[in-house]
């Protein structure tokens, strides 16, 4: 049986060094769901983040409850402890009030981030949102 020849590379230049390229990784945060959040409640899932710059992306859509509106923060533990004890807090990404959006965050690791689904807007109304996120990471 015969064969194509096998392709070669040219050989490195003496002394360079080949590094393979590096995969990104992602990481899930929240997989496609519809998430029930209480009256003046909040959704939260905490994720990690290695040593490097990683970009938040997703998606978020109220379904249900009063005007389907909610607020989504990507924060930092310290921030999110602040934010939890109703303290000032800087977020690395903010919707303000909004009833469908994307998510966009860059984020730098290493640390522990959570991304909040807020509905603090109506005291009396249940908010049914549908979300994805995840975190890729070079």
């Amino acid at each position: 049986s015969c064969c194509w020849p096998a392709a070669q590379a040219p050989a490195p230049a003496s002394g360079t060094v080949i590094r393979a390229p590096r995969a990104s990784s992602t990481i899930v945060i929240v997989s496609s769901a519809d998430v029930n959040i209480a009256p003046q409640g909040v959704a939260h899932w905490d994720f990690q983040i290695p040593a490097t710059v990683c970009t938040v992306t997703g998606r978020a859509e109220g379904l249900a409850g009063g005007s389907r509106d909610f607020e989504i923060l990507i924060l930092d533990d310290d921030n999110y402890r602040n934010w939890s004890a109703g303290l000032q807090a800087k977020a690395y990404g903010s919707t303000g009030r909004v009833t469908v959006t994307n998510i966009n965050a860059s984020i730098p690791g290493p640390g522990t981030y959570h991304l909040v689904i807020n509905n603090a807007f109506l005291p009396a109304v249940q908010k049914t949102v549908e979300v994805s996120a995840q975190a890729t990471c070079p």
